[in-house]
């Protein structure tokens, strides 16, 4: 069978009113995500080990599944490396000891389509296994909740989904297309945001063509888009850069989200109307961070 992303869940902070943030992030920026719509974001006194607890057991729950038929757990953070040993032992007090666990980190809140594809492989090389993908970050202090450039603000929270080859009913990943762009690092945040700009949107250019080209569609197919929570006038600029139809874009179901790191195409795909992503129409899924953009074709099968 056809392996398929499945079971998707998500443990997120506590909704906060955006202006508990006056005072602590510029101001302007804060009166223009307001003015874009936001009205509050996720916080949280746990820490991303216990979000990622939590989304995990939602997971498995859904799956039916337990810890104990999980056969490899991918750990998707930007944290992992300060703090990855707490997710492991937050994690094994579900039943997670044992089990083979690779973390991504590489890819910043474009790891959940690298995490995809490092459990596809695993399930092509090990027929009839499950994979267990958990995002989880949280913001280290209000005062570092909004992005470079103010293109978004951070929620905590965490998401969780399964990849396996034994079920019916799921996502189908028909492509995958990933790009890096290590110069954005080098570019200075203050001077240098048109360079910056430009470099992204050529590096998520090529990974759309990827995807795209190598789920064997076009650019016109696509139904639907689901990304990173952006805000929405930067997340319409950048599909209008890349020639991608915003008006398919998915604004997100869960706006007080805000945005949750890698969790956020997680949090999106799941919101999709089932009449959107029925079999074999195609959802462009993209994920961004700074230096790289990760996009993947997906369509619903329903058995």
């Amino acid at each position: 069978m056809t392996p398929l992303l499945h079971s998707i869940a998500w443990d997120l902070g506590d909704a906060h009113p955006l202006d508990t943030l006056s005072g602590k992030i510029d101001a302007t920026k804060l009166a223009e995500l307001s003015a874009e719509g936001m009205q509050s974001y996720c916080k949280s006194a746990m820490g991303p080990a216990q979000h990622a607890r939590s989304a995990a057991q939602r997971s498995l729950e859904r799956a039916g599944l337990s810890a104990s038929d999980i056969d490899h757990l991918f750990i998707c953070s930007n944290v992992l490396e300060s703090s990855g040993w707490t997710c492991v032992n937050a994690l094994a007090e579900i039943g997670f000891r044992f089990i083979p666990t690779t973390g991504v980190t590489l890819h910043g809140c474009a790891g959940l389509l690298a995490a995809t594809d490092l459990a596809l492989g695993y399930v092509s090389r090990h027929p009839r296994s499950h994979c267990l993908i958990v995002c989880t970050d949280a913001a280290s202090d209000d005062a570092k909740r909004l992005t470079m450039f103010g293109a978004a603000l951070l929620s905590d929270g965490a998401a969780a989904c399964i990849v396996s080859d034994r079920v019916a009913r799921g996502w189908a990943i028909e492509g995958l297309g990933q790009t890096v762009d290590h110069r954005t690092r080098m570019v200075d945040p203050e001077q240098g945001a048109p360079l910056r700009t430009a470099l992204t949107v050529r590096s998520l250019a090529r990974a759309v063509d990827i995807a795209i080209s190598g789920a064997g569609f076009a650019r016109s197919d696509i139904d639907a888009i689901v990304a990173t929570n952006l805000k929405p006038s930067v997340m319409s600029a950048l599909l209008a850069a890349v020639k991608l139809d915003a008006t398919r874009y998915r604004w997100p179901s869960l706006p007080n989200a805000a945005h949750v790191f890698a969790s956020d195409p997680l949090l999106n795909l799941e919101q999709i109307p089932a009449e959107l992503g029925s079999h074999c129409r195609p959802v462009l899924v993209v994920g961004m961070s700074f230096h790289c953009s990760n996009v993947a074709v997906l369509t619903r099968r329903d058995g």
